[in-house]
């Protein structure tokens, strides 16, 4: 897995850190660290638990994301990057290949949700 930072991804990102009021200077910085992220993942229990361990010049960042399925929602605690503790939710879609998260009720920063979409490819080599 690696994270896609693109033009149009470094686009979103400086709209959304200036949502959150961030000055262009700060904007700046993180859009340039961002691309530094490099991130393990670890599936147990057939994908039901992922773990993400992210690491960027700020340091790491572990969290495990536990999958919903359409019977059963679950939410759970997790930690940001900045050790808030929110709410978040994961499911599987698209036969295992794209997996979608949710972190919600943060405070800091101007505070909001934020949905990370991650897409397993396989090498065909």
């Amino acid at each position: 897995w690696s994270l896609i930072v693109d033009d149009t991804f470094k686009a979103e990102y400086d709209a959304y850190l200036s949502s959150l009021g961030q000055p262009a200077i700060v904007r700046s910085v993180a859009c340039t660290i961002v691309g530094f992220t490099k991130e393990e993942y670890q599936q147990i229990d057939n994908g039901k638990k992922l773990t993400i361990v992210g690491t960027n010049p700020r340091g790491k960042w572990e969290r495990v994301l536990i999958s919903s399925t359409e019977d059963d929602r679950v939410e759970t605690p997790v930690q940001t990057a900045d050790a808030e503790t929110v709410m978040a939710e994961a499911w599987w879609e698209e036969e295992g290949t794209r997996h979608i998260s949710w972190m919600r009720g943060g405070k800091k920063w101007g505070g909001g949700d934020f949905e990370s979409i991650r897409y397993l490819e396989c090498d065909t080599d």
